[in-house]
């Protein structure tokens, strides 16, 4: 009896020996495992809050974006209608451009007409003066007043200046050699006559002029057009028109007889 209550207090001290240890491991192993298990949710946590900041600056971005092709599509509109209203303008600008161009090419070309008329109407009364009292009308050479130049050739617009009598109308106006008449007291010398002809427009313009009485010779000088104020003055044997001046020799007319001194 004794043995065997000895045999069964050693069987149940190994049996209490070996309890205690088990226990001890097994409490460390949970609490591994809770450590792990809460450092996994932490780490899960802080993926999914930056999953969602990601997220949120993904939609921001993408809003930022809209709001710029938004922006850049109103100033591609907005330059699309200021070309349209500068293409309009100019178009409107080289209509009303044209259109005034086209005024005045007729408004000259009436004017040329009526002083052709008026040169026809002049010619005219002038040999009816003629017919009818020539003492009224002709005057010897002498008592025609002059300008004081020498005329060359003529061209579409005008008359060439070859040289001026010294201290002469012409010269004491401003008158210089080279210039070109294209206009005698108002009247366009390529639209008095109905030739069309300078030459002849300034003979029948300078049939008005009168001696002492001012009068607006227009001339075209290096493509400028200048009106100067000229005194016509009679003639004078001897005097200033005997002798012209020449700055530098004068250009030969195309043909004879066309040097003339008015």
């Amino acid at each position: 009896m004794k043995l065997r209550d000895l045999l069964i207090a050693l069987i149940t001290s190994l049996l209490l020996g070996f309890h205690a240890p088990v226990s001890a491991g097994t409490s460390e192993e949970e609490a591994e495992q809770a450590a792990r298990a809460e450092l996994q949710a932490q780490l899960e946590s802080d993926y999914r809050e930056a999953l969602t900041q990601v997220e949120k600056q993904r939609r921001e971005a993408e809003a930022t974006m809209e709001k710029a092709r938004e922006q850049l599509e109103q100033a591609s509109e907005q330059q699309k209608r200021s070309e349209e209203e500068k293409t309009r303008a100019r178009a409107a600008e080289s209509a009303e451009m044209a259109r005034m161009h086209e005024e005045l090419s007729h408004a000259r070309r009436e004017l040329q007409q009526t002083s052709r008329e008026i040169a026809r109407v002049n010619r005219e009364v002038a040999r009816a003066r003629a017919s009818s009292d020539s003492s009224s009308y002709g005057y010897s050479t002498q008592e025609r007043p002059v300008l004081g130049v020498i005329l060359g050739e003529a061209n579409e617009v005008g008359v060439k200046i070859l040289g001026v009598s010294p201290d002469g109308p012409a010269e004491r106006a401003g008158i210089e050699q080279g210039d070109f008449i294209i206009a005698l007291g108002g009247r366009v010398l390529a639209a008095t006559d109905e030739s069309g002809n300078a030459l002849s427009g300034l003979n029948i313009a300078l049939e008005d002029i009168k001696a002492g009485e001012p009068v607006i010779v227009s001339v075209e000088r290096d493509d400028k057009t200048i009106d100067l104020s000229v005194v016509p003055e009679v003639r004078e044997p001897l005097g200033w028109h005997t002798i012209t001046r020449f700055p530098s020799a004068p250009e030969s007319p195309g043909s004879p007889g066309r040097v003339v001194t008015v």
